[in-house]
């Protein structure tokens, strides 16, 4: 089992650099033994958390006794507190009946090497008023050759929502055929990924180019309504020596995110001229 922030998106990409980075840690600075969280809530969902620890470099660097498969960890939801069960390999869940509510605030904590562990989010409110410009739009194939010219390409794909409140917002566009067709010719090259995505904005707007499509088929157009920490975990996911150094959190004595998501989806139609 593993954590899938985004299910059958590739954003667990954001959540994988974050544990590398988490991981190689300034070699100037001090090993702490700390745990590192990963941890997204989605309303209407369960919890899901996966726990883990930071690799020292030296072997022998001193570890917590902390068992990171059984530890007591709690999520508060206003005056109630529930604890997740342990599943093994770092994950703890809650129970199926317990389901996150929008526009609460929940937090996450337990003790590892002493110290209190804790994070706290709030799960967010669905995008509204998510529009569409078109339901379809058509794409000329091409092989890379400019015999003849450029290919036209249709207008953009205008969405929107509603965001009087310069929340953050993230938008990804995925292909959901089995074996989608190829728009292009790769030749040995090895086939882009099925989604892509803008980076995390406050604006209430995103035009989506003909260019960017790389099959043909059906797509879902997934608008999320995502946290400051998140946005902050996607535009520091890189590998600069600040982000070696001081990876983004959240968590009080410890690393990783511990956030909420929420999203709406809308359908798209790519044709074969």
């Amino acid at each position: 089992m593993k954590i899938t922030p985004l299910k059958n998106v590739s954003l667990v990409l954001m959540a994988f650099c974050l544990m590398a980075t988490s991981c190689t840690e300034s070699l100037e600075s001090v090993y702490e033994d700390k745990p590192i969280v990963e941890s997204y809530l989605y309303v209407g969902k369960p919890i899901l958390t996966k726990i883990t620890r930071i690799t020292p470099y030296d072997a022998n660097a001193p570890k917590a006794e902390d068992d990171i498969n059984n530890l007591t960890v709690t999520i508060l939801e206003g005056n109630q507190e529930i604890t997740l069960q342990p599943m093994g390999d770092g994950i703890y869940e809650s129970s199926a009946d317990f389901k996150i509510q929008e526009n609460v605030d929940y937090t996450i904590q337990f003790y590892f090497n002493k110290k209190e562990v804790k994070a706290t989010t709030r799960a967010l409110t669905k995008p509204k008023e998510f529009t569409q410009s078109v339901t379809s739009i058509t794409v000329t194939a091409f092989s890379g050759s400019f015999t003849g010219g450029m290919p036209d390409f249709p207008d953009p794909v205008k969405t929107n929502w509603s965001n009087p409140e310069n929340d953050y917002y993230l938008v990804v566009v995925e292909n959901t055929e089995e074996n989608p067709d190829a728009i292009n010719d790769f030749g040995d090259v090895e086939r882009p990924a099925r989604l892509f995505r803008n980076e995390p904005t406050q604006t209430n707007s995103y035009d989506i180019r003909a260019q960017q499509f790389q099959y043909y088929g059906e797509h879902r157009i997934i608008l999320f309504h995502i946290s400051p920490e998140y946005s902050s975990l996607y535009k520091d996911s890189g590998t600069t020596s600040q982000n070696i150094s001081t990876p983004p959190t959240n968590v009080i004595n410890g690393l990783g995110i511990f956030t909420a998501i929420h999203s709406d989806t809308l359908l798209l139609t790519v044709n074969k001229n």
